[in-house]
C-alpha cells in the first residue's frame, strides 16, 4: 500500500504551537506535583449515576454521547482492541511499537499534548506503521472534576498539537482516569456530553491489564485476557513510568 506523507505545518504555526506547548508544559508539570507521574489510574469510588443512560452503563466501551439517545459499540467476540494511555515516550513507545510488529497488531494510542509536542516524531511514527491516534488530554487531567474552561482548553490544545505535528484531528478521547463504562457517574457522563457536543467519541476500556501496577509480565497478560470468547478493549500504557513489563507482556 503507498503511503502518502503528510504535509509539513505552515512555518507560521509554529509560534502558536510554541507558545501552546509552554502553556501545555506548565499544566503538566502541575498535573506532575498533584497526581504523580506514573501513570496511574483513579482507584476512587464512583459517585450516583442518575443522569448516565442506562444503555450506555450497560454498553460497550466505545461511546457516541453526541445525540440525546446516545450509542456504544463493543469489540467482536474473539477480538482485542489494545489501546495505550500517556504516550509517546522516548524509551517505551518505539519498543511497543516493535513488539506490536513482530505480532501484526494494530492498536490505538492515546496520546496526551504535552508528550505529542515533545516527540512529535514519535506521533508521525506511530501513524507511519499503521496504528491510530486518540486525544488524552494535554496534561492528563480529570476532565469530570475540570472546568467547562479547562476541559476545552485540554482537548482543543491536543488537537491543535496534532494537527500541526502530523496532520491528523483525533476523534476518539479516552478521559484520563476513566474506566468501565458501569463505573460511570454523573460528573463523568456530563464530561462526556461535553465532549460529544464538540463531535468527540469516548472510549473507555472494558479490561485494565493494571500495568501501571507493574504487577509482572505474566500478570498483565492474565489481566489484559478478557473471560471466554468475549471480545474487549484493553487498557495498556506506553508512557507514564517504566513499562519494561508491559513490552515483556506484548513480547510474550
Amino acid at each position: 500500500m503507498t503511503r502518502h506523507r503528510r504535509p509539513s505545518p505552515p512555518k507560521a504555526h509554529w509560534l502558536l504551537l510554541s507558545a501552546i506547548l509552554a502553556v501545555v508544559a506548565g499544566l503538566l508539570a502541575l498535573d506532575t506535583v498533584v497526581k504523580g507521574a506514573d501513570g496511574g489510574e483513579d482507584t476512587s469510588p464512583p459517585g450516583p449515576a442518575t443522569t448516565v443512560p442506562a444503555q450506555v452503563r450497560g454498553g460497550g466501551a466505545v461511546i457516541d454521547p453526541r445525540s440525546p439517545s446516545p450509542a456504544t459499540a463493543r469489540a467482536r467476540d474473539h477480538t482485542i482492541a489494545l489501546t495505550f494511555d500517556d504516550g509517546p515516550d522516548p524509551v517505551w513507545t518505539p519498543r511497543i511499537l516493535d513488539a506490536l510488529d513482530r505480532n501484526g497488531a494494530k492498536a490505538t494510542f492515546f496520546v496526551t499534548g504535552a508528550r505529542a509536542a515533545q516527540h512529535p516524531d514519535l506521533v508521525r511514527e506511530i501513524l507511519a506503521r499503521g496504528h491510530e491516534i486518540g486525544n488524552h488530554t494535554a496534561s492528563h487531567t480529570d476532565l469530570s472534576a475540570a472546568s467547562d474552561f479547562r476541559a476545552d482548553l485540554e482537548i482543543r490544545t491536543t488537537d491543535l498539537v496534532l494537527a500541526g505535528t502530523a496532520g491528523v484531528l483525533p476523534a476518539l478521547v479516552r478521559p484520563p482516569y476513566s474506566s468501565t463504562p458501569d463505573s460511570l457517574d454523573d460528573r463523568d457522563w456530563a464530561a462526556a456530553q461535553r465532549l460529544g457536543a464538540d463531535g468527540k467519541l469516548v472510549v473507555l476500556s472494558d479490561v485494565d491489564s493494571q500495568d501501571w501496577r507493574r504487577p509482572g509480565a505474566d500478570a498483565i497478560v492474565a489481566g489484559a485476557t478478557p473471560a471466554g470468547n468475549a471480545g474487549a478493549v484493553v487498557l495498556m500504557h506506553d508512557g507514564g513510568g517504566d513499562r519494561g513489563q508491559t513490552v515483556e507482556a506484548l513480547t510474550g
